[in-house]
């Protein structure tokens, strides 16, 4: 289980699973290499979307935060 504030100051929390805020990122490369859903995990990146302002926060393999996206709007026309 693992705790991370966002930018925002929502405190985000993956300790039930299933859960909403955790995403996996796979290429279309790596969706294809997959043999097993447990591989998943050790191929994917790690992102977390915050239920209050919808920032994407990117983890790296170590577990920090490697990048931050901000919703810009939440539809285009």
């Amino acid at each position: 289980m693992a705790r991370y504030q966002c930018v925002c100051g929502t405190i985000l929390s993956n300790g039930v699973f299933p859960n909403d805020i955790e995403l996996y990122l796979l290429t279309d490369r790596q969706v294809d290499e997959i043999d097993e859903v447990s591989e998943i995990y050790d191929v994917s990146q790690s992102i977390w979307q915050c239920p209050d302002c919808k920032r994407l926060t990117f983890f790296n393999k170590e577990g920090t935060v490697s990048r931050v996206y901000k919703l810009e709007s939440e539809r285009i026309e």
